[in-house]
């Protein structure tokens, strides 16, 4: 049961880690890499996100419709979303976004597009 979970869940735990962790660096220390870099990091950073909740559910509840699933795996991520926006919103130079959200969820999109 424990080795079914840290193949699971695990993963998406660590993602999830990441991305408050890349949330909380302040606005002033993030590097400039290339323009419209912000939307492209959060397009790939939830469509990582969503593949890897879509894998677990996957797995938890395969009894489920595909269709099911993905609506749980986009509940999910984009509550996940919207709750680091307003963590976001109280790091130095950060702001909570609509855009980002956006960006979020089209990446929640393209992962249920490819998702098996």
């Amino acid at each position: 049961m424990a080795a079914r979970f840290i193949k699971y869940w695990l993963p998406v735990i660590i993602c999830a880690i990441f991305i408050f962790s890349v949330s909380s660096v302040p606005g002033t220390e993030l590097p400039g890499l290339f323009k419209g870099q912000d939307i492209v990091f959060h397009i790939l950073g939830y469509a990582v996100f969503a593949f890897l909740i879509n894998r677990a559910l996957r797995e938890y509840f395969s009894w489920r419709s595909r269709l099911t699933r993905l609506s749980w795996v986009f509940v999910i991520a984009i509550i996940y979303a919207l709750s680091d926006e307003f963590h976001q919103s109280f790091i130095p130079y950060r702001l909570a976004s609509w855009k980002d959200i956006v960006s979020d969820g089209l990446g929640i999109f393209i992962a249920s597009i490819f998702s098996r």
